[in-house]
């Protein structure tokens, strides 16, 4: 059955997540997807991204490269900090196709890179539970926020996540609450100062990043098969955050204290896209990755693994319609 199959950590699961990831992208390479007016965001750092290039079998090439990679870091995290109880790839397979799922948005833009910075500092931020002595690592993380925001400015927005995780997995040390706004400084400070050296022009606050927060770049039209889709995922969050809550006291202190990070990266997910004119459809990709561990926990836990099948034999269908959709429908 495909659930005992993924909850395995054979070689063969990671063969099976790639060709899923390929199924997916494949019709896009031979025909174009409907966008309904949507647009990457991009910033100072990334306007090199909307070249035509970008939308074409080079950029498509690459935008699945890099979603496979951001999709087995997932693993790695769970590998490293076991906040999921077992290892498994489930977190590959549900961000590598979440991250694929609106054909519209299957072209090479800044938001994967963004989703690598968050993934970095949110690997800092984790790093700091039972650090002895003043952690850097805030430091570090806003740095990452900081530099990914001039990729992805939406990014920003995540800043938040660093002040939080010091209050779940810390005591309080002014020095570690300062270095942060220093952090999230420095990479608008250097580009702001090569650029003046390089072209003359002095922007305080680049206009690029500006307006990649402030943009209104809608997807504007969203049909049943989109209605399909994300009514089953929202139906699939609901059943996987009851089992989450029902089992939450039976992890390992630090388990608790990772799940609490993650459930407030989704939730300024959400809310960076309900809250940033700019940001739309393609913040599914930072999304992905705490839906991803959400969702692998509940599968690799749950019984009985018929239901869990069922489950997921709908997301997977529901994720087909909405491919066919594009092209056929």
């Amino acid at each position: 059955m495909m659930v005992w199959f993924l909850r395995s950590y054979r070689p063969g699961v990671i063969f099976f997540i790639v060709l899923v990831a390929l199924l997916i992208w494949l019709p896009g390479f031979f025909y174009q997807a409907e966008r309904f007016g949507w647009v990457p965001v991009t910033g100072p750092l990334s306007d090199w991204m909307l070249a035509d290039w970008s939308d074409q079998v080079p950029g498509k090439l690459i935008m699945i490269i890099l979603t496979v990679t951001f999709a087995f870091l997932a693993v790695h995290l769970n590998t490293r900090f076991n906040f999921i109880p077992e290892r498994t790839y489930f977190p590959a397979l549900f961000i590598a196709t979440l991250s694929a799922a609106l054909p519209g948005t299957q072209v090479f833009h800044p938001v994967i890179l963004a989703g690598f910075f968050l993934y970095f500092a949110l690997k800092l931020l984790f790093q700091t539970y039972r650090y002895n002595g003043t952690s850097f690592h805030f430091f570090q993380a806003a740095i990452l926020i900081g530099l990914g925001s001039l990729f992805y400015p939406p990014l920003i927005i995540f800043f938040l996540l660093i002040y939080i995780a010091q209050f779940v997995l810390r005591t309080f040390n002014w020095r570690e609450w300062l270095t942060p706004l220093i952090g999230i400084f420095l990479p608008f400070y250097f580009y702001v100062g090569i650029n003046f050296m390089v072209t003359g022009d002095w922007e305080p606050l680049p206009e690029r990043f500006v307006k990649g927060i402030t943009e209104l770049i809608e997807w504007e039209d969203f049909t049943t098969a989109h209605f399909v889709f994300f009514g089953y995922l929202a139906l699939l969050i609901l059943v996987s955050s009851f089992s989450m809550i029902a089992r939450f006291t039976t992890r390992k202190v630090s388990s608790r204290l990772y799940l609490v990070i993650i459930f407030w990266t989704f939730v300024i997910s959400l809310a960076g896209y309900f809250l940033i004119p700019a940001a739309s459809v393609e913040m599914l990709v930072i999304v992905a990755l705490p839906v991803s561990y959400l969702f692998s926990s509940y599968f690799i836990i749950s019984q009985p693994v018929w239901k869990c099948e069922i489950l997921l034999w709908g997301y997977l269908m529901a994720l087909g319609y909405l491919q066919i959709s594009a092209y056929v429908l």
